[in-house]
């Protein structure tokens, strides 16, 4: 397990925390996408580049 799995893992279980235990497999890849790409949704925002 590299650092990239470890990262992905903990990313996915942040999103499984917040969505809750219904959460679906497609809810969850959907906000992994957010998550995964707020550095570019909100290009203004210094906090999201250092996510």
């Amino acid at each position: 397990m590299d650092l990239m799995d470890i990262i992905a893992d903990l990313q996915t279980n942040l999103i499984k925390t917040f969505l809750g235990e219904d959460a679906t497999h497609d809810e969850i890849h959907y906000d992994l996408s957010i998550l995964r790409s707020a550095h570019q949704l909100y290009e203004d925002g210094k906090e999201f580049h250092n996510l």
